[in-house]
């Protein structure tokens, strides 16, 4: 945090409109200036420093931690009234040159307690002067508030709702966010090395970090054992992206590179992977294994591609002359073989060591297999220690996919199974054998509806979205959902699940109705334990309710929701999810409707007010714009001062950027707001999903490219990304988080 030595902060604080100077010779400048030293070195918490700019007296009271400031304002405030100070402020950007270098260091805001003037000759109810009061007060509250008691509390939140949040900033590829709830989720020390090491990669996937996928030091020991289907697709992915390949430029491609880079996980690419062939992503991944097995010369590779790859590109591979011969052999799936044997020791031990380092999505057939072993065969495995740890890890892993379910007297009940089920002695040989044909007669009862999941009846916590990627959507029943949701017994197991929910619908092309949208969004207003996800996930909700068809009462369902959200859930760092959110219903708003405006007007306009100088400047900018939007009238004058004192420095920003949304409208507006604080920026807006001439020349004369659509769904972003690479990801859909990541980048 610190910018400067002590020495350096008092000489810049000390000078300039500062009356009292550090080179001075007067005793009493000497004594202030002493005094601020003594302050700046000590080991305490607090700080303080006195400065006068010839008309007012003021101190400065600072540490290094946001929160202990915010309750040192509080009790300054408290302590000296407003009979000889004005209120306490906390200043985060300086009104005078001598305040910068201090601002610089304690960017997150210091407290300004301004004397009045003239003072009173003494102070109430005592017998010295004011100044002595004043500064005697401000003592006694910093040495009480160095001795109050450290007390250390410590908020462990469910994995659950951390790992709803990690899978969420994934989806939206926040890396920075995804990585936080990843090292959060580490701590907690709850989950084992193989699926905290699938969590590491996906969270550097999230950041477009692909040179720490492929030169992970556990990535060798990970490929090498059971790999799920989203490591498969990472994999595949960073090699191709750290060696920045295009799957359409063939020619460019540095063969010899692209070899070195994979000899280390060579066996792993030699396997045909279980991909899908139905989906937007499949034939990028398809072409990404083709181009990673010629480059290591892996025979007949081509021959199991699937019809989904063009054969046209397929023999334009082929084609290109590499001067050397096919050195190893395509490794084939064995399930199909392996499941076809005899249950016997000999077989059952080809099954196991095959589902050592098998994919993940081959696990159900191998396991269900080894459950229709006798008895006698398993409790052989069970003597063999290596054995018996790769038959516990299958049993694991397919437990972690398909939780089984038994049947009783009331019916189905889930029922877990570890390996001591199959640990038992001769006199219970009976009661394990039925337990073994339990598991195979229910093997089909494990859950695969949305409808079921969010009844909440059966708890499963599932850290992968390829536990539903499957799910058949003949079974998806939008009416049975939707009664699920209001029924439910346990709300948790939906708003931890919602990210899977939705990248589902949008694989499988679902169109929920509004009313199902409707109650998931309240559902997530009434959560006790927000977060700033919970903001993002609420806006996602709102925006596909009211991109749908629906009726005022559904609109107000919606409005009704945010009021419910905001009482508990409008903090300084979700204060910007609150105005994309206001922003996107806005739009949406039917003619004459005051619903929204009066929401804003409760609460946020309160906020706003008292932590006006706590904002940053885009905070303030896309606030003041919102307000205009929904009340027709612009923010008082008080704080549209605090704005325009910015408009200096923003307009002496000489710059060109590039805008690029799927969002005309969005585009515009923010276009507008910029030039208005910014009017010596240029600014290009293009919208072109593919790329185009203008697509190009925007991004070319860019000095910085505002790239608007996370999701990277189109090509418009690698037309981007192959001129440009000064790219600035904005972490949202609408005009205020345009702005937004304007002013933070250029401010």
């Amino acid at each position: 945090m610190k910018c400067t030595s002590n020495e350096q902060l008092l000489q810049a604080f000390f000078s300039g409109e500062n009356k009292v100077k550090f080179n001075s010779q007067l005793v009493s400048d000497m004594h202030s200036v002493e005094k601020a030293r003594k302050s700046l070195n000590a080991s305490t918490e607090i700080k303080q420093l006195t400065g006068s700019d010839g008309s007012y007296v003021r101190d400065y009271l600072f540490c290094d931690d946001l929160v202990l400031t915010n309750q040192l304002i509080q009790w300054i405030q408290h302590s000296l009234g407003t009979s000889h100070t004005e209120l306490p402020e906390l200043y985060v950007a300086p009104k005078f040159s001598y305040e910068t270098e201090l601002l610089k260091r304690y960017k997150h805001g210091v407290i300004v307690v301004k004397r009045r003037n003239p003072l009173p000759n003494l102070a109430l109810n005592s017998q010295e002067p004011v100044e002595h009061y004043i500064e005697s007060v401000i003592s006694r509250v910093i040495n009480s508030f160095n001795r109050r008691p450290a007390l250390e509390s410590k908020v462990i939140r469910p994995l659950g709702r951390i790992l709803r949040d990690f899978f969420w900033s994934c989806n939206q590829h926040n890396g920075k966010q995804a990585h936080a709830f990843f090292q959060e989720i580490k701590n907690q020390e709850l989950l084992d090395h193989r699926n905290l090491l699938s969590l590491e990669l996906q969270a550097y996937e999230s950041g477009y970090e692909w040179h720490k996928i492929t030169s992970h030091p556990q990535l060798e020991h990970l490929l090498s054992g059971v790999v799920a289907q989203k490591v498969v697709e990472l994999v595949l992915k960073a090699h191709l992206e750290s060696q920045e390949i295009n799957t359409e430029n063939l020619n460019s491609v540095n063969w010899l590179a692209l070899e070195e880079a994979l000899l280390d996980h060579q066996p792993f690419f030699r396997r045909k992977p279980m991909l899908e062939e139905d989906t937007p992503s499949s034939v990028y991944l398809w072409k990404a294994w083709a181009i990673l097995a010629f480059a290591l010369n892996i025979k007949g590779f081509a021959e199991h591609l699937p019809e989904c790859v063009p054969q046209a590109w397929v023999q334009q591979l082929l084609s290109i002359d590499r001067n050397s011969d096919s050195t190893s052999e395509l490794v084939e799936s064995q399930v199909v073989k392996l499941i076809a044997l005899e249950c016997d020791l000999e077989n059952a031990v080809k099954v196991l060591e095959y589902g050592e380092t098998c994919f993940e999505g081959e696990i159900k057939p191998l396991v269900e297999w080894l459950f229709e072993l006798p008895q006698f065969v398993v409790r052989q495995i069970k003597s063999n220690k290596v054995l018996r740890g790769i038959f516990n890890q299958m049993e694991d892993i397919y437990y972690d996919q398909f939780p089984v379910a038994q049947s009783d007297e009331d019916g189905l009940i889930p029922q877990e199974y570890t390996a001591e089920d199959f640990d038992q002695d001769t006199s219970k040989a009976e009661i394990s054998a039925y337990r073994g044909s339990a598991k195979v007669a229910y093997a089909d009862n494990h859950i695969e509806t949305w409808s079921d999941w969010f009844s909440g009846r059966d708890k499963v916590l599932t850290i992968s979205y390829d536990y539903f990627r499957d799910w058949p959507i003949d079974r998806f029943d939008g009416d049975a959902v939707l009664h699920a949701i209001e029924d439910t017994v346990d709300a948790e197991v939906i708003r931890n699940v919602l990210p899977h929910f939705i990248k589902w619908v949008d694989e499988r092309e679902v169109t929920p109705n509004s009313l199902l949208w409707i109650a998931l969004l309240e559902l997530l207003a009434i959560d006790e334990r927000k977060s700033v996800v919970t903001l993002e996930l609420l806006t996602e909700l709102a925006e596909r309710t009211l991109m749908l068809d629906h009726v005022k009462s559904e609109y107000d369902r919606v409005v009704d929701a945010i009021a419910i959200c905001q009482d508990d859930g409008l903090t300084l760092y979700t204060f910007s999810k609150f105005i994309d959110l206001y922003e996107l219903v806005y739009q949406h708003t039917p003619l004459n409707n005051k619903g929204l405006a009066n929401t804003f007007g409760s609460s946020l306009i309160d906020f706003a007010n008292h932590n006006w100088s706590r904002l940053s400047i885009s905070q303030q900018v896309t606030f003041y714009d919102i307000h205009y939007l929904l009340l027709g009238y612009e923010f008082p004058e008080l704080s549209q001062k605090s704005v325009e004192d910015q408009r200096a420095n923003l307009s002496s920003i000489y710059m060109a950027v590039g805008l690029y949304s799927l969002s005309e409208s969005a585009l515009s507006r923010a276009k507008g707001v910029i030039e208005k604080y910014c009017p010596n920026v240029v600014i290009t807006l293009n919208s072109d999903k593919t790329n185009t001439a203008a697509l190009s020349n925007m991004v070319k004369k860019s000095d910085k490219v505002f790239f608007c659509d996370r999701s990277a769904a189109h090509q418009a972003y690698y037309a981007i990304k192959a001129i440009s690479k000064d790219i600035v990801y904005v972490g949202g859909k609408g005009s205020s988080s345009i702005v937004r990541a304007f002013l933070d980048e250029v401010s």
